[in-house]
Order: structure tokens, then C-alpha cells, then sequence
């Protein structure tokens, strides 16, 4: 059978090599004849030119897949920044808009509370109570100046008694407020001192 295949194969079957150092003889032959073919031909350099252009083009490709990157994330963080930012800026804009309907809750609840009007008292402390609260949880906090020296950038003097030393706030006519660590409306204030 091995002779039936040997005639109906068109490659006959490869004798053994006498040495086991005939196959490598016989690779290294044909590469060199492979060699010196492509260089005869001029070929070699071509391919070369072209890996290295090829190389050249991948690089670059790379460096802007790189740059393009970074842009949209960048792009992103802007985006989310401004987003925040916006956002602060509408809750700020609120709280403003809400401060004299709570100057006017806090009078409300000093008058009822001046006339004896128990009920209505509770009912506007539980009303001030809350929306304080919210503000407060938001970040809004009251500019407390009295007794304190006085800070233009906190209060506004809108009266002044002569006296000695630094000025001091003496009174407080309207409550300022600091929306998360900046002032949105400085306290309107008395102050004593030079």
C-alpha cells in the first residue's frame, strides 16, 4: 500500500536524513536562496519602506486616538462642572428669592409673640422652624455680628455712634446670610466705636 500511495501522490514521500544536521542544512539554503533573491530584486528595501511607513501611519494614528482621548475627558468634566455650577447657581438664585418671605415669617412670629397670641405663635414657630431648617441643611447660615467687630464685607452700617476703639456692632436691624461660606446679603447693623 505504501507504494500505491508513493504512485498517486504528486510529492513522493521525503527520504530520512542520514544526519540530523542535514534538515537544518537544507532550511538554511533556502532561506539564503530566498534571501538573495528578494535583495537581488531590490524588493527588501520596498518592504521595509513600507513597514516603516506603516509604523509611521500607526503612530499616528495612536497619538490622535490619544489627544482625542483626553479632549473628551476633559469635555466631560467641563460638562459635569458646568452642570454643578449651574445647578448651584439656580438653588442660590431660590434661597435669595426666599430670604424676605422668611424676614417676614420671622416678624410674623416676634409680633404674634409680642401680643399674646399663644396659638399663633406655635404655629408660625413650627412654620419658621422648618423652612430655616431646609435652608440650613442647603447650606445657608446666618451672619451673626453682634457684639463683633465690624466687618464690611459680613454688615452694612446703617447707623454709628461716636465712641472709643474699633467699631463694634452694636445692633442688628436685618439678619445677613452666607450661602455656603459666601455672603448673599450682609446684615443691615449699628455700629459704635471710631
Amino acid at each position: 500500500m505504501a507504494e500505491e500511495r508513493n504512485e498517486e501522490s504528486p510529492f513522493p514521500e521525503a527520504e530520512e536524513p542520514a544526519e540530523a544536521g542535514a534538515d537544518d542544512a537544507g532550511a538554511d539554503d533556502l532561506a539564503s536562496a530566498l534571501e538573495d533573491s528578494i535583495l537581488e530584486g531590490g524588493e527588501l528595501d520596498s518592504i521595509l519602506e513600507s513597514f516603516d511607513r506603516l509604523k509611521r501611519e500607526r503612530d499616528e494614528f495612536l497619538e490622535t486616538l490619544q489627544r482625542l482621548q483626553a479632549d473628551f475627558d476633559n469635555y466631560k468634566k467641563r460638562v459635569a462642572r458646568q452642570e454643578a455650577e449651574t445647578g448651584q447657581r439656580a438653588v442660590k438664585a431660590l434661597v435669595v428669592k426666599l430670604l424676605p418671605a422668611l424676614d417676614t415669617l420671622n416678624l410674623a412670629l416676634v409680633h404674634a409673640t409680642g401680643e399674646s397670641g399663644e396659638g399663633e405663635a406655635a404655629s408660625l414657630s413650627q412654620v419658621a422652624s422648618i423652612l430655616n431648617d431646609l435652608l440650613v441643611k442647603e447650606g445657608l447660615e446666618v451672619i451673626e455680628p453682634m457684639g463683633k467687630s465690624f466687618d464690611p464685607e459680613e454688615a452694612e452700617a446703617v447707623a454709628h455712634d461716636a465712641g472709643d476703639g474699633a467699631p463694634v456692632v452694636t445692633e442688628v436691624f436685618r439678619v445677613g446670610y452666607r450661602w455656603r461660606g459666601q455672603t448673599i446679603r450682609p446684615a443691615m447693623v449699628k455700629v459704635t466705636g471710631s
